[in-house]
């Protein structure tokens, strides 16, 4: 087509009808961009599939942290719900001297934490793969981005209280009381027991550590592995 417009050209301006040459020029120039337009086109196309195959390997990553992250939120659920008959009995005064001396969690109830982090590998992947591209991001990505930025702060500043609480609570004992040493040493005396019996103080931290650890931090967790659940199952729909 383009041999065409040439002799049409060369015809044009030996006759003189310089109009018919414009028309020309015209179409040569409408041919020059949707040349170009397709080239674009055929290029975010392909940036599109490399970007494409590439997220596809980076949820793969994704999803195997969140089978991992599952198992061990799984594993801190069981042991925060276990505890939470044991932080009533404490309140209810319900507990005797002997269970003190024959159960260990009791005298370690406020003083003892479970640790969990998520493993956050594919998803500061993703978050590279995300900032080094101009190619249009899905949904699920986007949707996988929500979801940690959310439970990593929602995780980390509730595990921040708990251990501040820990802390707290051997900082005072440490400084206020004639039997730390004991309890440190797992050697009880008399007036510890008396403390963790009796006394209004040690009740008000049992009850202030519960609220951290089941009315809080239990609850995130539960929403953490609910969520991680619904979005393997969605990544695995994606990838497979």
């Amino acid at each position: 087509m383009i041999s065409i417009f040439r002799k049409l050209r060369r015809r044009w301006f030996a006759d003189g009808r310089f109009s018919r040459y414009l028309l020309y020029a015209m179409g040569e120039v409408f041919l020059v961009v949707v040349g170009i337009l397709i080239a674009v086109q055929i290029n975010n196309w392909n940036e599109q599939r490399k970007f494409d195959k590439e997220t596809s390997s980076i949820l793969r990553r994704v999803a195997q942290d969140l089978i991992q992250d599952t198992m061990e939120v799984s594993i801190s659920i069981e042991a925060y719900s276990f505890r939470e008959e044991y932080f009533a009995n404490v309140i209810d005064e319900k507990v005797e001297r002997s269970d003190y001396t024959s159960n260990p969690i009791y005298p370690s109830l406020i003083v003892t934490m479970v640790p969990f982090t998520i493993d956050k590998m594919g998803y500061t992947q993703l978050l590279e793969h995300k900032s080094n591209s101009d190619v249009n991001v899905d949904s699920l990505v986007n949707k996988v981005s929500s979801f940690y930025n959310a439970f990593n702060v929602a995780i980390d500043e509730s595990l921040q209280r708990i251990g501040d609480d820990v802390f707290n609570n051997f900082n005072y004992w440490k400084g206020n009381t004639d039997w730390f040493w004991s309890f440190i040493e797992n050697k009880p005396i008399e007036s510890w027991y008396n403390y963790v019996l009796n006394e209004t103080d040690y009740k008000n931290r049992v009850a202030f550590h519960k609220t951290l650890v089941i009315g809080n931090h239990l609850e995130i967790l539960k929403q953490f592995k609910a969520g991680a659940t619904q979005l393997l199952n969605d990544i695995e729909k994606r990838i497979n």
